[in-house]
């Protein structure tokens, strides 16, 4: 077995990701790590231009007490709301919370909720046009079905020396092109390789974590309409005979084989959190915006003609507005879908020099009210994503609990 240029592991494994030591925690300079501060103290990305984050004097109540000795605080208690749910999407509502229980949860979907991601990579034979380690990166982008995360430990928390059905799944893949045409090689030819126990008198935990190595494959969504599939199923080129099968088959093109070429490798998948490596982050994009308060002065309102409303209410992307033709007048229709564009104040601004755009119109964001929007990448269902950002977030603040009733006691 001949090994990669980038082995550095026993066995001939390659190690294709930036990890840290064992010894040493997680990057203190990361995009997600504890210490940094989003937004500079100004309310969010979504604040209406002009107008900065109003401190939100409600978050605490300090009350002294007749000594003034302590102060007691009273925190709020997040309300939470499911407003949609989906495959591999969530929106919920968050309401009396601040920004920063807002900001917390999203971070800790992004970059702490565990998944499986293929880790180490020992490719035998490769005679494709691209090189190991751009086939190894793009395998490890793949991702893998991981509900049963919580029964899989950390390899740096095992106790086996080279891997074991409790810290790691093992996949194959094989292909070579026999036929004259460009051989796709997607997601689907990777082999689950997980193997059986030598002995049937196995302790039951060891049976039941065996089966959930076998249950890990790589995640694709099913189609009805697609013609191509993995090597089985052709090129996906640009005429029209592939097209239905490009819009239909949710493939993770690995590599094309041309003639005769071979590809021939074994991936271990390990767990990990998105702090390490992007590739174990459960999510693809995770966004919360500020529920919006808009009100429209009517006095303002009337100093627009008829087809100044029209073109004032087509100006919204979002169609927050509509115009009542019989009634002469704009209402709110929806003002959920406002996302603070400013489209509506540039185009009073357009049509009329005299109107001043804010009084004519008033939108500010609820400063304890957020719309917050979880899409997977298929690895943990959007409702396991949550749940686990959750008791993340719970086990973080009973360590700092702890903590501080040790501080204090000391």
């Amino acid at each position: 077995m001949a090994d990669t240029p980038l082995s550095s592991t026993p066995g001939g494994y390659t190690s294709y990701s930036t990890r840290d030591d064992d010894d040493t925690s997680y990057i203190s300079g990361s995009n997600y790590a504890p210490n940094t501060t989003p937004y500079g103290g100004y309310a969010t990305p979504h604040t209406p231009y002009g107008q900065h984050a109003n401190d939100d004097d409600d978050d605490v109540d300090m009350l002294q007490d007749t000594n003034d000795t302590k102060n007691h605080i009273k925190m709020k208690q997040p309300n939470i709301e499911i407003k949609s749910i989906e495959s591999q999407n969530i929106e919920l509502v968050l309401s009396n919370c601040d920004l920063s229980f807002a900001n917390a949860l999203r971070r800790i979907c992004i970059a702490e909720v565990p998944t499986l991601a293929f880790d180490f990579v020992d490719i035998e034979e490769n005679s494709s046009v691209l090189d190991d380690e751009f086939i190894a990166h793009r395998l490890g982008l793949i991702p893998l079905n991981s509900m049963d995360v919580a029964h899989f430990k950390y390899s740096r928390d095992c106790e086996c020396e080279d891997g074991c059905i409790f810290c790691m799944v093992e996949f194959s893949l094989d292909i070579v092109n026999n036929g004259s045409d460009k051989l796709v090689v997607t997601q689907r030819d990777l082999i689950n390789v997980t193997t059986e126990p030598m002995d049937d008198n196995q302790p039951h935990d060891y049976v039941k974590q065996l089966m959930r190595c076998k249950a890990v494959e790589p995640c694709y969504e099913e189609s009805t309409l697609s013609t191509g599939g993995g090597a089985h199923g052709g090129d996906y080129g640009d005429d029209d005979e592939h097209k239905g099968a490009i819009s239909s088959d949710q493939n993770i093109i690995l590599v094309k084989l041309g003639p005769n070429q071979r590809l021939k490798f074994r991936a271990r998948a390990t767990k990990g959190i998105g702090k390490e490596h992007a590739k174990f982050s459960p999510v693809s994009a995770v966004g919360f915006v500020q529920k919006p308060q808009m009100a429209l002065n009517a006095e303002k309102m009337a100093e627009l003609n008829s087809k100044q409303k029209a073109e004032f209410v087509a100006s919204c992307p979002t169609k927050v507005y509509k115009y009542d033709d019989k009634k002469d007048e704009i209402v709110i229709e929806n003002a959920d879908k406002c996302t603070y564009c400013n489209e509506c104040y540039r185009k009073v601004e357009e049509l009329s020099k005299t109107i001043d755009p804010y009084e004519m119109i008033s939108i500010k964001p609820i400063p304890d009210h957020f719309t917050l929007n979880v899409e997977t990448t298929g690895a943990l269902k959007p409702e396991q994503v949550v749940r686990s950002a959750f008791e993340v977030l719970k086990a973080k603040l009973k360590e700092l609990k702890d903590n501080l009733k040790q501080l204090k006691a000391n």
